[in-house]
């Protein structure tokens, strides 16, 4: 017997992307949108689709957060359904993305299964692949068992043992409005330290917000509070205080915290690309050749949030190299 899958979305004012979204999962035995406040024509739009699987809720959720949204939806999910799939509405599914879930073995107990995702920041431009971030993601899982926490960049969490599974051929894509106002985010980020101080990631997101906003000293301090996290990925946070170092021009503690990357991780193609991008900035073509060449040697992809696509596609690196030796040879 196939598995029973179900989409759910949160969205408001999303009359640009909703249609792809909801098209992209119509293979689900169930959809369920929960709008929570939209002054466009996202629901003229959702009802034009006219889809029999569709389930279209308004709900309302104040002081606004992102998980009690989610959970809300997930909430809305029919309790018949095997399996859900946690959609943004700037999202998309792949093709097959369902009908593979669909034809899955069903499991025995909480499982949560982790999938491809792909960002595809410069979709709307002249050349749309120039731009493309991936790595894995976790919003597959069963329909009981699981809820969300924290207010913005929130987790999917269970209190009882749950399997991890993996299906890395199925592909989640975004193709992210740039122009959404972000003025929210700190503060539920604030609030999500406050709730969670040891997510190493909640300190790392905060800090960005704060260097988009030129609190430059405030950064370093959510950065600093980062390595105190358990298992905290200290290669993650050499490269953003390195990048923190750059915005205020100080080029020589960059270059002490991208060495650190590579020292912490020497198999790491992406953390001696990082170093040879930070040399060709400052104009010294041998280090840059030295770090492009030990980039070379590490030939194990890799994955997850550290992955850089473009340091793996059509021999970028190998063709880098060649092009500086033949430059530094004239």
């Amino acid at each position: 017997m196939p598995n029973r899958v179900a989409v759910y979305m949160i969205c408001k004012d999303e009359a640009r992307f909703i249609e792809r979204a909801v098209l992209s999962a119509a293979k689900a035995d169930e959809i369920i949108v929960c709008d929570t406040g939209s002054t466009d024509d996202t629901l003229q739009k959702l009802t034009d689709l006219n889809l029999p699987n569709l389930k279209v809720h308004s709900i309302y959720v104040s002081p606004w957060r992102f998980d009690d949204a989610r959970n809300t939806a997930l909430s809305l999910v029919s309790t018949n359904i095997d399996l859900c799939v946690s959609l943004d509405a700037d999202e998309l599914l792949d093709v097959g993305f369902i009908e593979a879930l669909q034809a899955r073995d069903k499991d025995a107990g909480i499982v949560q299964i982790n999938h491809s995702f792909k960002t595809e920041w410069s979709w709307d431009t002249a050349e749309p692949q120039s731009n493309v971030t991936k790595h894995f993601h976790e919003r597959i899982h069963s329909r009981f068992g699981f809820r969300w926490v924290h207010p913005v960049h929130e987790k999917l969490t269970s209190r009882e043992a749950i399997t991890i599974a993996w299906m890395p051929a199925l592909m989640m894509i975004q193709r992210p409005d740039t122009s959404k106002n972000r003025s929210s985010y700190l503060p539920m980020l604030e609030q999500a330290v406050i709730e969670d101080p040891i997510d190493w990631k909640l300190w790392s997101f905060m800090a960005q917000e704060y260097v988009d906003r030129r609190l430059f000293a405030q950064a370093d301090e959510a950065l600093q509070k980062s390595l105190t996290c358990p298992d905290v990925d200290q290669v993650f946070i050499a490269w953003n205080r390195a990048s923190l170092s750059l915005t205020q021009f100080k080029s020589e503690e960059a270059e002490v915290f991208y060495l650190d990357a590579t020292t912490k991780a020497p198999k790491l193609r992406e953390a001696w690309v990082k170093l040879a991008d930070f040399y060709h900035s400052q104009g010294r073509n041998d280090d840059e050749a030295f770090a492009l060449l030990r980039a070379l040697k590490c030939t194990t992809e890799t994955l997850g949030y550290r992955r850089i696509e473009a340091v793996w596609v059509n021999d970028a690196i190998e063709k880098r190299f060649n092009a500086l030796q033949v430059n530094n040879d004239r």
